[in-house]
């Protein structure tokens, strides 16, 4: 484990990427070793989901943890919770989680100043007054966007891995309030950015009056927050510790693609096979 000073002290920091065992996310993956994390001070993690099919044609790597879900989109919130508890587990106090499409500066991380808060990065949804001064929407949605990056110290990461996740199913209501007089359409999935969001709130009901201060809503359940898009969504290279989504060269996965289809169709096949001996002939 890779240790790293920060405010006087020994800060272990874990950079933490969810991906998907999809070939469409192969290529990111692939750049990000042989880019940002190749040489880099800061130890990293990528978090799958299940294999897409019992005899997956891959090994797991080194850098890899796979866990027991599905691996698609909606079922990230899972993944999250397991990173944070390989997180605690091994003795890191600060958690960057990243998307497998998210560009990373690690140096930068190490010298961001962000050892001081429980939760950092940039919030997609504020109402601009005037084109300089922007305010965030409460209601739901003050939340770190999480393709963007999110950092979290371990009060944090607790309290995530403490949370009871029964279902991917969000029940925020079908209309919104934002503030300002606006409204917003309700999720009906717990993505997984706007759980972490509110988890750290506090799981306030979706009327509660403390969302017209989402600042002071984290302040009050006990998480220092540290908010500033020119650091996380900043297109500029030379400022930002992490930039969303940026241009990845994806290798060709057509014979990806095919390979996978087979490993379903085979899949499919021995499963009928199965069921047809397991029917009764009626002796």
């Amino acid at each position: 484990m890779k240790q790293l000073k920060g405010f006087g002290s020994m800060a272990r920091i874990l950079i933490g990427i969810l991906t998907a065992h999809h070939p469409s996310r192969w290529g990111y993956r692939a750049n990000a070793r042989r880019t940002f994390l190749r040489g880099s001070e800061l130890d990293h993690l990528f978090v799958f989901g299940r294999p897409p099919v019992p005899d997956w044609p891959y090994e797991q790597e080194e850098d890899e943890l796979w866990i027991d879900c599905d691996d698609r989109k909606e079922y990230m919130v899972y993944k999250d919770q397991a990173l944070f508890r390989y997180a605690l587990d091994h003795g890191y106090d600060f958690c960057f989680r990243a998307c497998d499409d998210t560009l990373l500066f690690p140096e930068r991380i190490v010298s961001a100043g962000l050892e001081g808060y429980d939760y950092g990065g940039q919030m997609p949804c504020k109402l601009s007054l005037g084109g300089a001064f922007k305010i965030w929407f409460g209601g739901g949605y003050d939340y770190m966007h999480g393709g963007c990056g999110i950092w979290l110290s371990r009060k944090a990461m607790e309290m995530l891995i403490a949370d009871k996740l029964d279902s991917i199913e969000c029940d925020m209501p079908a209309k919104v309030d934002v503030g300002m007089g606006l409204m917003a359409e309700g999720h009906k999935i717990w993505w997984d950015d706007l759980w972490i969001g509110e988890v750290l709130k506090g799981r306030l009901s979706w009327d509660s009056p403390l969302r017209r201060d989402p600042l002071a809503a984290y302040m009050r359940n006990g998480i220092s927050v540290f908010e500033d898009e020119q650091l996380f969504l900043n297109p500029d290279p030379q400022r930002p510790i992490s930039i969303h989504d940026p241009d990845v060269h994806k290798i060709n996965s057509e014979a990806m693609d095919g390979m996978v289809e087979e490993i379903k169709r085979r899949n499919v096949a021995m499963a009928q096979a199965q069921r047809t001996q397991e029917v009764p002939n009626g002796d």
